[in-house]
């Protein structure tokens, strides 16, 4: 726990279930611990919550046992979010000031106690079309941060903000040269970045070996970094040694400094925090949505990009056209230099202390307002006294 100011109180946030709702959130922990505030942070007991929650510290984490709404298992959802209610009602009653939530189902039992308690809530919506979570507790929100001004007119509240997604802290200005040798990968030799998220993408996996012959034909010096997700792994580790290629492959990555430090394109998901540390990190990309996601949002947030010249889309149906677009990509400089131009407009700039600064802002008014009714009172009585 970090030391924190006499009768401090406490500043939660909610996050997890994919890195997407989970890494913003954990970089906006980190500013809020910065500032010698209490943080409690809630995530659900997935795999890629635990692996990601290495990055918190001196945070008070708490795990809820939660699943997602589904009309086969009714009566487990409501279980799960009952139990999770009186996790969060625990956490939250003693001395909280605002409750942030990253979007997604894991937020629901938080933000209901929150409710309860009369807790301000804050959303946080990185999508350009937003979830079902976000969308349906918006009107409780004292305020909704939002990545695309494109979402706000989803909400029934109006009090949306355009503040961008948060990146994990150090993530900018990583050298390519330092980056690649930390590695293990050649210095001086283009490299294709591959993830699917932080869960991995099966098929996008797939759609590289299909081309792999092809990329290595267009750029033979062209070396690989993939981040296969760890139920892919050891098959993707197999088929690199087995096609005689160059490449470091790790199932799950928390520290992405080096990985976008040393990539000269990445092929990827477009989900709205991958979106954010491209434009960060200035690394071109092939967007690849992911089609089954919800209400199509992922292919909302690579048009965004692709519109603006700051990525290629690719619909997964369509990807056979890979290899091309990868390698027009890397052995095209102004193609790259064009696209990083237009990714620095993409980039909001550092949405973690704006939303920190919301968050404070709400509890430095309760503040005031409770020294003014205490003067209040201290007046009263000095007059009843005189």
């Amino acid at each position: 726990m970090n030391s924190c100011r006499a009768n401090d109180s406490s500043i939660a946030i909610v996050g997890g279930g994919t890195g997407g709702h989970i890494f913003p959130g954990i970089a906006v922990a980190n500013e809020l611990i910065k500032r010698s505030r209490r943080v409690i942070f809630f995530l659900s007991d997935r795999s890629v919550d635990q692996a990601a929650a290495k990055d918190l510290d001196e945070t008070t984490l708490i795990r809820l046992p939660v699943t997602s709404l589904s009309t086969k298992k009714p009566a487990r959802f409501l279980l799960q979010l009952g139990r999770s209610f009186v996790t969060s009602w625990k956490a939250l009653r003693p001395n909280c000031s605002a409750l942030l939530s990253m979007g997604g189902y894991v937020g629901a039992a938080p933000i209901l106690a929150a409710r309860c308690l009369r807790v301000p809530i804050y959303l946080h919506e990185s999508n350009a079309i937003p979830g079902r979570a976000n969308r349906f507790f918006s009107p409780w929100a004292e305020k909704i941060c939002a990545s695309f001004e494109e979402s706000s007119r989803f909400y029934l509240n109006t009090n949306v903000e355009v503040t961008g997604t948060p990146v994990r802290a150090g993530l900018r200005n990583a050298d390519p040269i330092d980056s690649r040798k930390e590695l293990g990968l050649s210095p001086d030799k283009p490299v294709l970045l591959v993830m699917g998220g932080s869960q991995g993408a099966r098929a996008i996996n797939r759609i590289l070996f299909d081309q792999l012959s092809e990329l290595k034909l267009i750029c033979n010096e062209l070396q690989f970094l993939h981040l296969a997700g760890l139920e892919d792994h050891d098959w993707v580790v197999n088929q690199y040694r087995q096609s005689g290629v160059q490449a470091v492959v790790r199932a799950f990555v928390s520290d992405m400094r080096p990985i976008y430090g040393a990539a000269t394109v990445a092929v990827c998901r477009s989900g709205a925090s991958t979106l954010a540390e491209l434009a960060a990190t200035r690394v071109p990309s092939v967007l690849i949505p992911l089609p089954t996601s919800m209400d199509n949002h992922q292919w909302h947030n690579a048009n965004i990009f692709s519109s603006a010249g700051a990525a290629v889309m690719l619909p997964q149906s369509g990807a056979v056209a890979l290899a091309a677009t990868c390698g027009r990509i890397i052995n095209q400089s102004n193609a790259r230099v064009e696209m990083v131009k237009q990714l620095a407009k993409m980039d909001v700039g550092f949405p973690i202390s704006r939303i920190a600064d919301i968050l404070e802002g709400r509890w430095l008014g309760q503040q005031h307002r409770n020294l003014a009714l205490m003067a209040l009172s201290v007046g009263s009585l000095r007059y009843m006294l005189s």
